[in-house]
């Protein structure tokens, strides 16, 4: 019998927008209560140690079975945070992953209302958007009836978080959270904030007020990642309702909070969708000319971290027929031909970047995916209708592949 351990399992705990817990945050069984989710976790552990796949874990075991990496395995490796401090008893909780509900000031075209209150008010005035992402009006009445933000993060006393060492946040927004202000306070009052590292993931369209900021100094480590996917009037339509001069503002802040804090380090998350595959270029410029030099090559943290959209399925690159992919390739090439590389440290990560971009267009299938493109077109069809926009006008690299 080989034992399957998984450090999320025994050390981790996930809050879900609807405040419901799980192990991790790809755990695809339906969450718990905190109150109960001892005898969840215990069972899920011990089919594990008896070598037998948690009925919620099938996402790892798929990818597993196809020879690759998973949450499981890169939980077991030297580097992983779990590992970062000495082993702690059996079950003590290190790692806490948090979203914070669906409270946000913006409707990102990739997200939906399950994450984002924002979307509401498009639900409102559209019955096709409402099916399209509830498929009815009962179940959206459903979720608008979910508090807006989760408090089950005040449900852990001093005892549960006595081993913390690392805690991810993200939303919705974060930094509208009526409660992640009073639990990051328990943390510093309990004596705690000193052990633990921050990664907070944030909008960067406002500046937190200062009951969220005024504790970070407290804390081992703080990693302030703003999720920008795009400038300008792209950034713009991508993350509605943001303001891209406001935004720009904010970054600058938080780039100040950075030279002036030791224990405050700042990166951008980029995720690479069909909107802005093709403005990588762009993108990556606007980063060089606006961003500190020291903040770019900073030794102690990776300034650019991006990843490939997977979900919805409707707007990943991955979904792009073979010869769009060879098409994309090519703009992307010649972008970046004229790009002068250097050897320092944001050079290298652009290079990084560049190559996991390339080999995810690189990937061929066996059959193009034209339902995929055909959802594409749908749900641009009935978005831009209620907010009266037209992403081809945006986004006339795109228009131009899908169309060839």
């Amino acid at each position: 019998m080989t034992m399957l351990s998984c450090k999320y399992l025994e050390h981790s705990i996930t809050i879900e927008p609807n405040g419901l817990v799980k192990p991790c945050c790809r755990y695809t069984e339906p969450g718990v209560d905190y109150s109960s989710h001892s005898s969840l976790f215990n069972v899920a552990r011990q089919q594990m140690r008896e070598g037998t796949w948690a009925q919620g874990c099938s996402r790892c075991s798929t990818e597993e079975s196809l020879g690759n990496s998973s949450m499981r395995t890169n939980s077991l490796k030297p580097y992983n945070k779990f590992n970062r401090v000495p082993q702690h008893d059996s079950n003590k909780l290190t790692y806490l992953e948090i979203t914070t509900g669906r409270y946000c000031n913006l409707k990102c075209r990739m997200c939906d209302p399950v994450l984002s209150t924002s979307w509401d008010e498009d639900l409102e005035h559209s019955e096709p958007l409402v099916k399209w992402f509830y498929g009815s009006f009962g179940a959206w009445e459903q979720d608008k009836a979910t508090p807006k933000t989760t408090n089950t993060m005040l449900e852990l006393d001093r005892d549960a978080c006595s081993s913390l060492r690392e805690i991810k946040v993200t939303g919705g927004e974060p930094f509208l959270s009526e409660y992640l202000a009073e639990f990051l306070q328990r943390l510093v009052d309990w004596d705690l904030a000193s052990n633990i590292t921050l990664d907070i993931f944030t909008n960067a369209t406002f500046i937190p007020k200062h009951k969220y900021i005024k504790n970070f100094k407290k804390f081992n480590t703080v990693f302030l990642n703003m999720s920008i996917d795009g400038t300008g009037a792209r950034g713009e339509f991508i993350r509605k309702k943001s303001d891209w001069s406001k935004v720009k503002e904010t970054v600058a802040w938080y780039c100040k909070q950075h030279i002036e804090n030791k224990n405050i380090y700042l990166g951008i998350s980029h995720t690479q969708s069909l909107y802005n595959v093709l403005y990588y270029r762009e993108f990556i410029d606007w980063c060089t000319s606006n961003i500190n030099d020291a903040i770019l090559n900073d030794k102690e943290s990776f300034f650019l971290n991006t990843t490939q959209l997977s979900e919805p399925k409707h707007l990943s690159i991955y979904n792009l027929n073979n010869k769009q992919k060879q098409q994309a390739l090519q703009v992307i090439d010649n972008d970046f031909n004229s790009f002068d590389f250097n050897n320092s440290k944001w050079h290298r990560q652009i290079q990084y970047s560049l190559t996991q971009l390339k080999n995810s267009l690189a990937v061929t299938l066996e059959d193009t995916t034209t339902s995929a493109i055909n959802d594409f077109n749908k749900h641009e069809r009935i978005v831009d209708a209620v907010r009266q926009e037209n992403w081809a006008t945006v986004f006339p690299r795109l228009e131009e592949l899908l169309n060839e």
